[in-house]
């Protein structure tokens, strides 16, 4: 883990953001959004140039490795259907407003340039954190359509029951940077909007280096 610190720092209007980044998740574009995304994580899953596996390794000793390589990388693969379903899900319910500002945290986050991996922002490796966190509200929001009784399609389902590994296997692997993401989620599902967080002033363990 390397001991250099980066600060995630918000300098003009997290609402007026907001409403920017949801404008941008408007219906009409939203699947071509989610396919260019899952085409681009498709290339660099492919890419025998990518970094992803060494990086794993690294963080989990050659001995370990395994255990996290490929359910790492399928969380990474699915963040594009997880963002749909969650997405279909606000739309099921709108008058539940803590999982429409689930949503809309979600995508604040994801279009902040801030990387919890900066070193490997281009890379497959670049996307755990957001996986990671989209994996996180995507569980709540399962949660909550359990305790709703809404009945699960089976793809729903099918991808559950992965959260609970990927979360898992997350938190193992990247302590420190998913510890950061955990605070943020609680903080959200309290209230607390984004901008409101004590970011400025705040810092958290960076893999490989600093985001200037």
């Amino acid at each position: 883990m390397s001991s250099e610190m980066c600060e995630w720092r918000h300098t003009g209007s997290f609402r007026a953001k907001q409403r920017i980044v949801v404008c941008r998740w408007d219906a009409e574009r939203r699947p071509n959004v989610l396919n260019e995304l899952r085409r681009r994580l498709k290339e660099m899953a492919m890419d025998q140039m990518d970094l992803y596996s060494q990086k794993v390794r690294e963080l989990a000793g050659p001995g370990d490795a395994a255990l996290f390589d490929e359910p790492l990388r399928q969380m990474i693969l699915a963040l594009p259907d997880m963002l749909g379903q969650i997405r279909q899900l606000v739309d099921e319910w709108p008058y539940i407003t803590s999982m429409r500002r689930g949503l809309n945290y979600l995508l604040s986050y994801l279009h902040n340039p801030a990387d919890c991996f900066p070193d490997y922002k281009d890379e497959l490796f670049g996307y755990m954190d957001d996986a990671y966190l989209v994996a996180l509200v995507y569980d709540w929001f399962v949660n909550t359509s359990a305790v709703c009784g809404v009945p699960m399609k089976p793809h729903n389902k099918q991808l559950a029951d992965q959260l609970p590994q990927w979360i898992r296997l997350s938190r193992t692997l990247a302590p420190a940077e998913t510890a950061y993401l955990d605070s943020l989620f609680e903080s959200m599902k309290q209230g607390a909007y984004v901008g409101e967080l004590e970011l400025c002033g705040m810092s958290y363990g960076m893999i490989g280096g600093s985001d200037d």
